[in-house]
């Protein structure tokens, strides 16, 4: 699928301006499996977003990427891997601990490209709405707090997902279609209908807005949830993963990032990163 950038528009992803530049380097580690298998992936290229920095050849030891990054940054990776959907993580800002070991890593949960075409198919199916090109997709999961996509009972079902910006006052919508995940012929699919997350606690949400940072948030009653961040830029996109759709995958192997319990796992209020447009 190809996508067609609007030339009125260069779209540059920039952090929020510091009068101290942070100088302390911390650790960080990044776990990559297949959906739903217990396996580490070898030899996937990441690409840095917030930066615009390639990152080849990372060191790949016991099942983990390692990589050195400043603290009190935020990062945001892209993902690429020959058989399965390239996707972009959202933003974590590093601790001064980093992330390090396999409780504690950036997770990317690699999607098979036909796992993904599946439920593209599935969801353009039920709607008038086409995933539209040079418009982010988003899938995200959501769990209960410290618990992997491999645990039982880790999906919080009964949760509605939604997006906040700061970039637009309105209240209004900057996304399309929004489906939920349930279970049909014993497989999780996306069903037409739902209005909050089921039995398998995913949740698509179809064409978002380019050109702005998003908040993504999860209500559910007596329940405190994550709030993780992700950035929807076009120009990342078309410079490294040209012609391919913009999925933005929040569905981590080792717990999503949009997780149910107190406390926030991406320390970063929205105001702290920005999208920048030029006429």
């Amino acid at each position: 699928m190809h996508h067609h950038l609007m030339n009125s528009f260069a779209v540059a992803l920039a952090f929020s301006v510091s009068s101290v530049m942070a100088t302390e380097i911390a650790s960080v580690s990044v776990f990559a499996q297949p959906l739903g298998k217990a396996e580490p992936i070898e030899d996937v290229e990441f690409y840095d977003v917030i930066s615009k920095t390639p990152m080849y050849d990372l060191p790949f030891i016991d099942g983990l990427y390692h990589f050195q990054y400043p603290v009190d940054q935020a990062i945001s990776l892209l993902f690429k891997k020959e058989g399965y959907a390239t996707s972009q993580s959202g933003v974590f800002v590093v601790p001064p601990e980093g992330f390090s070991g396999e409780e504690n890593s950036i997770a990317w949960s690699a999607i098979p490209d036909w796992l993904w075409d599946s439920a593209q198919y599935a969801i353009e199916r039920h709607t008038s709405e086409k995933m539209k090109p040079g418009y982010c997709q988003l899938i995200a999961t959501v769990n209960k707090r410290n618990l992997a996509q491999s645990d039982i009972h880790q999906l919080e079902k009964g949760a509605k997902v939604s997006l906040v910006s700061s970039d637009w006052a309105e209240r209004r919508k900057p996304h399309g279609a929004v489906f939920y995940f349930g279970t049909l012929a014993g497989k999780p699919q996306p069903i037409p209908g739902m209005d909050e997350a089921g039995t398998e606690g995913g949740v698509v949400i179809m064409n978002i807005e380019p050109g702005h940072v998003y908040k993504i948030t999860a209500n559910k009653p007596g329940i405190s949830f994550s709030t993780p961040y992700f950035a929807c830029n076009p120009s990342v996109w078309a410079e490294v993963a040209p012609g391919e759709m913009m999925l933005i995958n929040l569905s981590s192997s080792e717990g999503s990032p949009l997780q149910s319990g107190n406390g926030e796992n991406h320390p970063a209020s929205i105001s702290e990163l920005s999208l920048d447009t030029e006429a």
